[in-house]
């Protein structure tokens, strides 16, 4: 029990439950990164905003529907002092661990040293956005 959630454990009607994309995870990241100033989320549940709060920290702030209301209400949720180191090492994790981003690291570091090309060879998540000239093209594949 969290002594600072004055909400009733047991309140079905007053919890809430966000089920966030991979790439909302990737949002945050990218947020926490410095990457990006804010990340937004819409769905039918949840209209909200990801961004590094001004006195330190995070804020994910918006608009909810809980499951037994027909309109949303705002609701926001802030990451402050140690909960901002928290989530920022949560996400690092989340990246190592679970979308496996230290093994391509450590592979495409590899690659790099045994002096093949610079890039990556086109490999990775930069090569499989679109417009960017990734994916296959002779002399692009690893030994």
């Amino acid at each position: 029990m969290d002594p600072n959630d004055d909400t009733p454990q047991f309140d079905f009607e007053r919890r809430i439950s966000l089920r966030m994309r991979h790439m909302d995870m990737a949002g945050f990241v990218a947020v926490v990164e410095g990457r990006v100033e804010r990340h937004a989320m819409q769905n039918n549940a949840y209209d909200l905003i990801f961004e590094k709060a001004a006195a330190g920290g995070y804020v994910l702030s918006g608009s909810v529907q809980r499951l037994m209301s027909d309109k949303r209400e705002p609701w926001s949720v802030r990451f402050d002092n140690h909960f901002g180191v928290t989530i920022e090492h949560f996400l690092q994790n989340a990246l190592t661990e679970s979308f496996g981003f230290s093994q391509f690291h450590e592979q495409s570091s590899s690659y790099r040293q045994e002096g093949n090309r610079s890039d990556g060879g086109g490999y990775g998540p930069s090569s499989m956005r679109w417009g960017n000239g990734g994916g296959y093209r002779p002399g692009n594949q690893r030994p």
